[in-house]
């Protein structure tokens, strides 16, 4: 922010984009980083924040939550991508898949301790993480907790082989500890998959346990095997009626059109409020 404030000078409007650990964690960790927020947050125009929980944070650094705007994430995905239903065969191995960078805010560690209890209470189960490859505190963990023949750790792939393993797995898990809202999340659902994610950022203002979806707290393996045991036990109804309500809600809140509508009412706050002002 502190490198774009200077436009303001030639009477240019600035507006920022709040966006995961750029705002909740990294500020935390780099003092150099909070006193900058601090010193231009209060300057800026407009704010456009992907989740309500973005926004609450950006306060703490000086931002007005008069000029914060939610605007959610909008998805535009293939058209020709065909739903494979993974649902219609009786589960007979729960295949579980997370997909993000390792780092430790994505709490892979909390979901390796969640393998370890269905391990011990003899679920049938495999646990691929895409991106988590040869990350050695990550390896350590696996075989410490004699893991490995029920988890994968998968280096960064193609989107397209993304894709083809999310149509494939039973169970999008997101175990993070902070999120804004986790893209991975909102692709599973618009691709009617059944998701699991923890009570983190602003999670909840899209997934509704029970409903479209299913939520736990942070840092709480036993919440996460526990749930993951009742995801398991769901109906083909039950399944068909959540991985619906997902789709919908993606469709409702998420869509490309909405997120470029919301921007642009954004931008003409932005404007029209320093015209009046």
């Amino acid at each position: 922010t502190s490198e774009w404030i200077w436009v303001q000078d030639f009477g240019m409007k600035l507006v920022v984009s709040l966006r995961g650990t750029h705002n909740t964690v990294s500020p935390i960790a780099d003092l150099k980083l909070k006193k900058s927020y601090e010193a231009t947050f209060p300057k800026v125009n407009g704010f456009h924040a992907v989740s309500k929980a973005i926004g609450v944070a950006a306060e703490k650094y000086g931002a007005d939550s008069n000029n914060i705007q939610v605007v959610y994430s909008g998805l535009s995905l293939p058209s020709n991508i065909p739903l494979q239903n993974s649902y219609e065969k009786q589960i007979q191995t729960v295949q579980l898949l997370s997909i993000g960078r390792s780092h430790w805010i994505k709490g892979y560690d909390y979901a390796l301790d969640t393998c370890k209890l269905l391990k011990e209470q003899g679920i049938d189960f495999h646990y691929t993480i895409v991106g988590a490859k040869g990350v050695e505190e990550l390896e350590y963990q696996k075989n410490d907790l004699g893991l490995n023949s029920e988890v994968t750790f998968l280096d960064k792939l193609p989107y397209e082989k993304v894709l083809q393993l999310m149509q494939e797995a039973h169970l999008i898990v997101l175990p993070s500890v902070e999120e804004g809202i986790a893209n991975v999340i909102l692709e599973a659902m618009m691709l009617q998959k059944l998701v699991l994610t923890t009570n983190c950022g602003g999670m909840e203002e899209i997934v509704k346990d029970g409903e479209n979806g299913f939520v736990v707290p942070i840092r709480n393996p036993e919440a996460l095997s526990k749930k993951i045991i009742e995801i398991s036990c769901l109906s083909k109804e039950q399944i068909h009626t959540i991985t619906t309500n997902a789709r919908k809600t993606i469709e409702r809140v998420n869509s490309e059109e909405k997120m470029v509508a919301d921007m642009e009412t954004l931008y003409h706050f932005v404007l029209e409020k320093t015209i009046t002002s």
